[in-house]
């Protein structure tokens, strides 16, 4: 219904629609975002489609990644459509996003024997005067 130029107050009718296809329970695809999300900031003024699937056009959204949207996107794929790569590789539109595939070879593998004791020390710096509850919390797990 609306592409990545929607901003503002979704028109009733289309705010309609969009509840109806939410409640559905039907699979739900999304081109390019799904409809009702502004495609730079994530945010929902009134009503989303929420997708099951979207798929995104060469270059990935920021909005996409980020709340509220992020839970309207369900799985994304990137259509690749030719783009030129004086375009594809503008650092001015890449967005570094960090997948499971990027962290995965950095953990290393453990014995099963392993425990807390024999896999090194931890330096937490963290919280503020007043705000000390997760760095203790943090801290307190390894006793």
């Amino acid at each position: 219904m609306f592409g990545i130029g929607f901003h503002g107050i979704m028109p009733e009718f289309y705010r309609k629609t969009i509840d109806l296809i939410n409640k559905s329970e039907k699979p739900v695809i999304s081109l390019d975002i799904p409809s009702g999300i502004n495609a730079d900031t994530g945010q929902i003024e009134s009503s989303a489609v929420k997708a099951g699937l979207t798929i995104t056009m060469e270059l990935p959204k920021p909005g996409l990644f980020l709340p509220p949207a992020i839970d309207f996107t369900g799985k994304l794929e990137i259509a690749k459509l030719g783009y030129p790569p004086e375009i594809t590789n503008n650092p001015e539109l890449l967005i570094n996003l960090l997948e499971e595939k990027d962290i995965l070879p950095l953990i290393p593998s453990w014995p099963a024997s392993a425990h807390k004791g024999s896999r090194g020390k931890i330096l937490i710096i963290a919280g503020s005067k007043n705000y000390i509850g997760a760095p203790f919390l943090a801290a307190a797990s390894g006793h």
